[in-house]
């Protein structure tokens, strides 16, 4: 395995870094940049509070400062800004890599990467067995997912479906409120064999890793969205994904959720047990910043 030094330009408050710093699995955190592979910085930015739409070479001085440095010592910065809509960052700057949870494809810009999302780890070691077709889902019905969960309801399937009034994080309510929330929505996750799984916010689902990691099927309405590592992750081995444009020309989404279960009876376990080692390979919040800086270096960069 390859050695990948990196230097951390700052600090950072990601917990997933954090996570990673604990786990040697190849990566050296070095406080020589001489010596270091990539100089890396977190520095989050939101486009409507901090009222920035593009970050370029200037206008952020944390961000020329690192990206300043990285070029003074021959290395690469990789930037992660966060926020599940960031501005644009240092379009195609040959110097940075841009790191996201997501963008949208056909904008995807030639120095733009997507890690994913890294949820809490609270498989309990089943799989679904022998399971008839399920269908779960725990959340509210914005960004477009109400024509899809009405669709389902009135579909014939088995669905056990959530509907949350808004949106989770943002709502005020005690703790052991929250808590008594989360275990439904991931007891749904694990009761069902597909988890229905359509973007938020932001141009990705996070609902999409946490089947992962419950080891479940996802069921994903494809938002011209962009999936991390998809040059070695071979997504319809994961999944059902519909592209959203060929519903619009023909909602035939019940059709395609029977004909995927049908064809893919005989290996139901195999594939929960895949997603989940997915998860645990490239998601994991011990693995998730290691397993990029291997990728992004084993890419050449």
């Amino acid at each position: 395995m390859s050695i990948v030094k990196i230097y951390v330009m700052g600090g950072t408050s990601d917990s997933n870094l954090h996570e990673s710093n604990n786990n040697t699995d190849g990566i050296i955190y070095t406080n020589d940049v001489s010596e270091c592979d990539f100089v890396l910085l977190f520095h989050r930015i939101h486009m409507r509070k901090d009222n920035i739409d593009l970050i370029s070479e200037n206008n952020v001085p944390i961000v020329k400062a690192a990206r300043d440095l990285a070029i003074e010592h021959g290395k690469k910065l990789i930037y992660f800004c966060g926020n599940d809509r960031p501005p644009v960052i240092l379009p195609n700057d040959q110097h940075t890599v841009v790191v996201k949870e997501c963008v949208e494809l056909n904008e995807r810009l030639g120095n733009e990467f997507i890690i994913g999302t890294s949820p809490d780890d609270r498989f309990d070691g089943t799989y679904l067995i022998d399971h008839p077709l399920t269908i779960g889902f725990v959340g509210h019905l914005l960004f477009g997912r109400k024509k899809y969960i009405d669709y389902l309801s009135n579909s014939g399937f088995r669905t056990n479906f959530i509907i949350r009034e808004n949106y989770f994080h943002t709502q005020r309510m005690r703790s052991y409120e929250k808590r008594k929330m989360t275990e439904e929505y991931f007891l749904n996750i694990k009761n069902n064999l597909f988890t229905f799984c359509y973007r938020g916010a932001g141009n990705f689902s996070e609902r999409f890793y946490e089947t992962l990691m419950m080891g479940r099927i996802p069921i994903v309405i494809n938002t011209n969205c962009l999936f991390p590592y998809d040059d070695i992750i071979d997504y319809n081995e994961v999944g059902l994904f519909i592209h959203e444009y060929e519903l619009d020309q023909n909602m035939n989404l019940g059709e395609r959720i029977t004909a995927y279960y049908e064809q893919n009876k005989h290996r139901l376990i195999e594939i929960q047990q895949n997603n989940r080692a997915l998860y645990l390979k490239y998601f994991q919040k011990s693995k998730l910043w290691n397993t990029f800086f291997r990728h992004i270096k084993d890419k050449g960069y």
